[in-house]
């Protein structure tokens, strides 16, 4: 999804709007915005949230609703503010060591390990617990992803008269039958 109506939509069908959040669809809208205008051409947002506060450590960054999003490529925040401008902050998901949920009465949390910052998402405790497994999904599909193109492709290099060998080693053993491995051989050699 790219778009503030495609942001908006998955929030409202996955009820992740909660608080002063769906009671002000405006401040919604002026988030969703920011963010859309952040995107790069091939990035495509794979999650997108709205916590109530977020935090670097214990220094609050950005507090009030914000607009929070994993893309294909990154974590992105922003939050439209008039005092304090429109900060955006960004984290490339290879960064990104770990997530963690905490639950607490009456709030839950999101905790984000990156090597340069340690984030910690504040929401209602339903809102985290389902946000939680799909936000986790997405980045294991994403290391998934990435290990899986930069491992070596390896090719077995295995000739005709390999595979004969190897079939007639098993006919000595006795594991085939004399008509199995003759028509392994025929198969081989495209008789």
């Amino acid at each position: 999804m790219r778009t503030v109506q495609e942001m908006t939509d998955y929030l409202n069908s996955h009820d992740y709007l909660f608080g002063d959040a769906s009671y002000f669809p405006k401040l919604v809208k002026k988030n969703l915005e920011m963010l859309e205008k952040e995107l790069m051409p091939d990035e495509d947002v794979l999650q997108i949230l709205m916590p109530s506060n977020i935090f670097d450590q214990n220094k609050c960054v950005t507090g009030g609703f914000s607009a929070f999003a994993i893309t294909n490529k990154r974590i992105v925040y922003c939050k439209k503010s008039l005092l304090m401008g429109s900060p955006v902050k960004s984290v490339n998901l290879d960064r990104v060591n770990d997530f963690q949920k905490k639950g607490q009465k009456l709030r839950g949390e999101i905790c984000i390990d990156a090597q340069t910052e340690q984030m910690r998402l504040v929401f209602t405790p339903d809102v985290a617990n389902r946000a939680f497994p799909d936000m986790l999904q997405i980045f294991e599909e994403y290391k998934n992803k990435k290990n899986a193109a930069s491992a070596p492709v390896m090719v077995a290099a295995h000739s005709d008269a390999d595979e004969l060998k190897k079939y007639k080693e098993l006919l000595d053993a006795g594991v085939l039958t004399q008509e199995e491995f003759d028509l392994k051989k025929k198969q081989i050699l495209g008789l």
